[in-house]
């Protein structure tokens, strides 16, 4: 018993106290203590990480923190367990939701030049790996989790849970708001549009949209600049619009006194 309550004073000692209150330091002079101190208690941290002020830390035990990461302020990183590792360059914005869970043989990683954009939600406890060179935008969120609801008897909540993982492979855009839930790998290079649902797995090089995400097209087919939301736009043009004419002095002048002559007629028949 009482090496169980040293160990959790240890531990709250390294975590809440010793991040929470050199976390809590304004920069510059936050940045360069915690650059100081923070090597002493992560598992890894590498050369000139930049952590925001108010960047909040739970298991710095098993987490790894490359060289030149940058983390902005209000975020937090949570792992009961699991390891997290953050590859050299990664960026995270302000507000990002990071937790693991207790599972050992899982993991969180994030490749080298990620950006992940502000209050984006990333939670386990399954494996969840983002490959090199991505761009994660604004509240998107990637939940390696599903919940069992098969028994109608049985409370959802109590039915327990399936981790299947959730792999984002290198070179990949996802757009604001999109949702990556358990089991779905998505393939290099692919570009998913806001808002869109990926439930099923994406080929590499597509460009997805929708709920449930479908693939419109692939990278190469169309210019590369174009927006993903412009590429569906553009589908359903081609499906829905009719072909517009271009009217002459001449056709509008005939479309009037056609017009005319119609209500001409109509009135006479009404009379």
């Amino acid at each position: 018993m009482g090496e169980i309550t040293l160990s959790l004073i240890q531990k709250y000692w390294e975590e809440y106290v010793i991040t929470g209150f050199i976390g809590a330091i304004p920069t510059p002079i936050g940045t360069v203590l915690r650059n100081l101190i923070y090597p002493m208690v992560f598992k890894r941290f590498g050369k000139s990480a930049h952590i925001r002020v108010n960047a909040r830390f739970v298991g710095v035990e098993v987490t790894e923190i490359g060289n030149n990461v940058r983390l902005l302020g209000q975020s937090n990183i949570t792992s009961r367990g699991s390891q997290i590792f953050l590859k050299d360059r990664v960026s995270i914005d302000r507000g990002v939701e990071i937790r693991m869970g207790e599972d050992q043989q899982a993991h969180l990683e994030i490749g080298e030049d990620t950006y992940i954009g502000p209050y984006v939600v990333i939670i386990g406890p399954g494996t969840i790996k983002i490959g090199k060179d991505c761009l994660i935008a604004a509240h998107a969120s990637l939940n390696s989790n599903n919940h069992i609801f098969a028994e109608q008897a049985t409370p959802i909540r109590l039915q327990g849970i399936t981790c299947r993982g959730i792999e984002i492979e290198d070179d990949c855009w996802l757009g604001t708001g999109v949702r990556v839930v358990d089991g779905v790998t998505i393939g290099k290079g692919c570009v998913v549009g806001a808002g869109a649902v990926v439930t099923r797995s994406l080929p590499p090089y597509s460009i997805a949209v929708g709920v449930p995400a479908r693939v419109i097209g692939q990278r190469g087919q169309r210019s590369e600049h174009s927006h993903p939301k412009t590429a569906e736009s553009d589908s359903f043009a081609e499906v829905w619009m009719e072909p517009v004419v271009e009217s002459t002095p001449e056709s509008v002048t005939e479309s009037v006194m056609e017009s005319m002559s119609d209500s001409k007629t109509q009135t006479a028949v009404q009379n």
